[in-house]
């Protein structure tokens, strides 16, 4: 639903035609390229909810959900999902305080990610990634989180690319 509500003309429309019938309409789009033993599995998009009614709306899962399984419903499924993430943002917690941690012993200068209390956890690791959470929470709008969290996605993905090409010129070995 969020790839629908970024898609083209202000978001709708961005699964206006990406639909394929047949496996061979899919393996068409495949013609010309280096893929080999192509397997062909199905998905379904359960189409619920109000179309007019998510337009350029940014709750519109919560508006889709109603439409499936109704207001009592709908608040189940939401909990349900919100308890799945508390492991991923768990996940993501200490994966990043524990790269920021490398990362605070390895440059002198941001040294104080390597700060940690008396039990070892990661304290200047965490706090920096809460002091960025609450300062992207406080930028405004959903959509200007979403901006912000992408663009340091990007910007991390390319940093870790640049940083593999510097590491074989430089270390080859």
């Amino acid at each position: 639903l969020l790839y629908r509500q970024k898609g083209r003309a202000g978001g709708s429309g961005a699964y206006r035609g990406a639909r394929w019938h047949r496996k061979q309409d899919i393996r068409a789009l495949f013609d010309g390229l280096p893929a080999a033993d192509l397997k062909v599995q199905s998905a379904v998009f359960l189409a619920g909810g109000d179309w007019n009614a998510m337009r350029n709306q940014e709750d519109v899962g919560l508006i889709a959900a109603r439409g499936i399984f109704s207001e009592r419903g709908s608040s189940w499924m939401g909990a349900m999902i919100a308890f799945g993430l508390l492991s991923t943002v768990n996940a993501m917690l200490w994966t990043g305080a524990s790269t920021l941690r490398v990362i605070g012993r390895d440059m002198r200068s941001l040294c104080w990610l390597d700060s940690s209390d008396r039990r070892g956890e990661p304290v200047g690791a965490v706090l920096f990634m809460t002091n960025l959470v609450l300062l992207l929470l406080g930028t405004g709008s959903f959509q200007s989180l979403l901006d912000y969290t992408q663009a340091l996605l990007q910007l991390s993905a390319a940093l870790c690319v640049f940083a593999v090409i510097w590491l074989r010129i430089s270390k080859p070995d």
